[in-house]
């Protein structure tokens, strides 16, 4: 009796270190597969998780959550930071002194009230405009931020999307300013240079071919998903279908889409698998997709840990 005692102990010693060394190696396959994830987000990657069990649609807060808090503002940017946006779109002007300031239109008149064009007039006078009154009493007093502000104020928080505007009025060297402060405050894995110029893009590429740039376009053709100085195409909603997608991303390029503020379109957008939803309301499109989100880990740890 002893001896089968014995055995039996041995037995279930046996089986409990192996079911321990089993439960490991599990999460040793989940770690890995997250650190995986983790480090080509960080690197931009558009080859390895554009399928089925690796999307994860990323949310781009569009002007910093434009239907939160004043536009391309840094209350904005808090919104958009509790969001959990993975993106902030910005709107980068320059004035008259060759400030380059967070501004989406060519004139003041529509968000501050203020009837001059960007290029006529100094950053000094910039600074005493009132960039919030216009969206609620609560925000008066809200002012146009800087480039050199918003990067400093969103380093490791968040990735920025600069969308460059350009206009005859503008400065020719508008890209290598940009250029230059991204790679002084070292946030070239942290940011996307857009534009719907192409030859802005391309001039970018040339200051510095790791920067990730973004086409924004109405529409756009087979043609261009070549170009070898664009990384992602930004299109506007109505003309992005499965082909579209599909197309782009044999490309190992992405397909960003604006902009999203219904629920059927984010989750139509969500069916197309692109790979990030700019919105002005970046907390309702993540109440959509969260469940989304994690699908490839809920699937794998479901199989490991039936």
């Amino acid at each position: 009796m002893k001896k089968i005692f014995n055995s039996f102990i041995t037995l279930v010693e046996y089986n409990f270190s192996t079911l321990i060394l089993i439960t490991i190696l599990k999460l040793i396959v989940i770690l890995v597969v997250l650190c995986v994830e983790s480090k080509v987000f960080y690197m931009h990657s558009t080859t390895f998780f554009n399928n089925e069990f690796f999307y994860k649609p990323k949310v781009t807060a569009h002007r910093a959550s434009a239907a939160i808090a004043p536009e391309n503002t840094l209350a904005g940017f808090k919104e958009s930071f509790l969001s959990g946006a993975e993106y902030i779109e910005i709107d980068i002007q320059e004035t008259k002194d060759g400030e380059l300031i967070l501004l989406h239109d060519s004139n003041f008149k529509r968000t501050t009230g203020i009837d001059k064009n960007v290029w006529e007039v100094n950053y000094d006078e910039v600074k005493t405009y009132d960039a919030g009154s216009h969206f609620s009493p609560s925000f008066t007093g809200e002012k146009i931020p800087t480039l050199k502000e918003v990067i400093k104020f969103s380093k490791d928080k968040t990735k920025l999307i600069i969308e460059m505007k350009h206009d005859n009025n503008i400065n020719s060297n508008i890209e290598e300013k940009v250029v230059n402060l991204v790679k002084t405050n070292k946030i070239e894995n942290q940011c996307i240079i857009a534009s719907s110029n192409k030859e802005i893009l391309r001039r970018v590429k040339e200051l510095d071919s790791k920067i990730v740039t973004c086409f924004m376009t109405k529409v756009t053709y087979s043609k261009f998903y070549d170009l070898d100085y664009i990384d992602i195409y930004g299109i506007e909603s109505n003309f992005v279908n499965k082909n579209v997608v599909n197309n782009i991303h044999e490309r190992g390029k992405q397909v960003f889409v604006w902009t999203i503020n219904e629920q059927s379109l984010i989750k139509k957008m969500i069916d197309l698998k692109v790979d990030s939803i700019i919105t002005d309301n970046p907390y309702m499109v993540k109440d959509i997709i969260y469940p989304q989100k994690n699908k490839f880990m809920n699937i794998l740890a479901n199989y490991l840990f039936p």
